[in-house]
């Protein structure tokens, strides 16, 4: 009985619904893969419109000068695929890779690029026209002289992407990376987060590029914009901060009845140039280099500052921090600071002085009005001569640092024992005057 029940088993009869349910598996598979492998070869010159190409692989492949107008591209691989002259138009490309691909002088309206990788994709210039790239990686991509017509780059990271030329003065850079971006020429949106929300994020403008924004170009809370080439027309909103270094130039070149605007807890630092006034209210400016050292701070225009600080770093006597401006001037009734910062250990003397502040204003007076609304460290004070050029000058007025030496206590013991046979002469002594009294 167990060897017929085992010949049964083996029957074509009994493994007949086994194999059909085998064969309706293939049969859907192949119904739903099948049109997709199908789909899986772009062509140049060709139309790819509304079509389903999501989650295919088509890297490396020439799909240029074709139309993928509403096409779906979601979470598909485009590795390297050359899609030069295309329309994309309308296309879902959410979470799609494109590293390397060659996507320039392409259109992209209405398309959407959310959380794409778009890593050292060739975006020159494109056309983008209410373009979506939320959240989407474009570090080292070439985005230079593209049109971006309120597009959306939130979240977005342009971390060392080439954005020479580009107009960006309609899109949205809320919290973008720009780190070590290339800006150069580049047309800036007005009130602009030009920095992302990360401490210590820096965006660096080399030294012959050119930044220029449609309005003022703001920095966002706990980032540095290091400027060694030219930038112009930024105010500095709360919290961010410009460092110029030696070849810096912040340029000013709206209104002549305005200027560069500091905004509350915003800082300006370096040892380039201002061009232009400048206006700061509950602000941090600071001479020196981007390694810490006392340098001079060009303003080639009025300073004018309400509540505000000036920082001043002292190295030695002939190594300080400079303010070299052309007018400066204090809000009615306001108080602002000097903070001194000695570096290396260095201690003045008393009666050291330091010319901080040199004014090339022609009406002269100005530093002198000026000092009336300083706060200065104790043992310091703020001297304004404008006899011989309205300058500024900090002297020292606290004591020297060899004036005040505190003896060993093995020298206090020894002066003690040394003094007790004085003290006993003028004992007996006196007990001399008195007996004869």
């Amino acid at each position: 009985m167990a060897y017929r029940r085992i010949l049964a088993s083996r029957s074509p009869f009994c493994r007949k619904p086994l194999l059909y349910s085998i064969g309706k598996i293939a049969l859907v598979a192949s119904a739903v893969l099948l049109p997709r492998l199908a789909q899986a070869q772009l062509a140049p010159f060709s139309s790819f419109d509304r079509q389903d190409l999501s989650y295919g692989v088509y890297d490396g492949q020439d799909g240029h000068a074709s139309t993928y107008v509403g096409t779906k591209l979601k979470y598909s691989s485009l590795v390297g695929t050359y899609l030069a002259h295309t329309n994309l138009s309308l296309a879902d490309l959410t979470g799609a890779n494109l590293t390397g691909a060659d996507l320039d002088v392409s259109d992209f309206l209405y398309t959407r690029f959310t959380l794409a990788n778009l890593q050292s994709a060739d975006l020159s210039s494109a056309y983008f026209l209410s373009c979506n790239f939320a959240g989407a990686n474009l570090e080292y991509a070439n985005l230079s002289y593209v049109s971006a017509l309120n597009t959306n780059f939130v979240n977005a990271d342009l971390s060392y992407a080439n954005l020479a030329f580009a107009d960006l003065r309609t899109a949205d850079l809320q919290y973008t990376g720009l780190i070590e971006a290339n800006l150069n020429q580049a047309l800036l949106p007005g009130f602009m987060p030009l920095l992302p929300v990360v401490s210590g994020a820096v965006v660096t403008v080399d030294k012959g590029n050119t930044i220029t924004t449609a309005g003022a170009a703001y920095l966002n809370s706990g980032g540095t914009l290091f400027v060694n080439g030219e930038l112009s027309s930024p105010d500095i909103s709360s919290g961010g901060a410009i460092h110029l270094g030696d070849n810096g130039n912040l340029v000013y070149t709206g209104p002549a009845y305005d200027g560069v605007e500091m905004h509350p807890g915003s800082s300006l630092s370096g040892t380039g140039t201002v061009t232009g006034d400048v206006y700061g209210s509950q602000t941090t400016i600071t001479p020196e280099s981007s390694r810490g050292a006392p340098g001079t701070l060009k303003i080639m225009g009025g300073l004018s500052l309400d509540r505000s600080t000036l920082t001043v770093d002292i190295a030695s006597l002939t190594s300080y921090s400079v303010f070299d401006v052309r007018g400066i001037s204090s809000a009615a009734g306001s108080h602002n600071l000097i903070s001194i910062d000695l570096q290396n250990g260095y201690t003045p003397n008393y009666g050291d002085t330091f010319n901080v502040l040199l004014d090339g204003d022609l009406y002269g007076g100005e530093v002198a009005r000026f000092a009336h609304s300083l706060t200065l460290p104790v043992n310091w004070e703020f001297i304004a001569d404008h006899q011989n050029g309205d300058t500024g000058t900090l002297r020292y007025t606290g004591l020297s640092a060899v004036s005040v030496t505190a003896p060993e206590p093995g020298t206090i013991s020894l002066i003690g024992w040394a003094s007790l046979p004085l003290l006993s002469v003028l004992r007996r002594r006196k007990r001399t005057v008195c007996s004869e009294a």
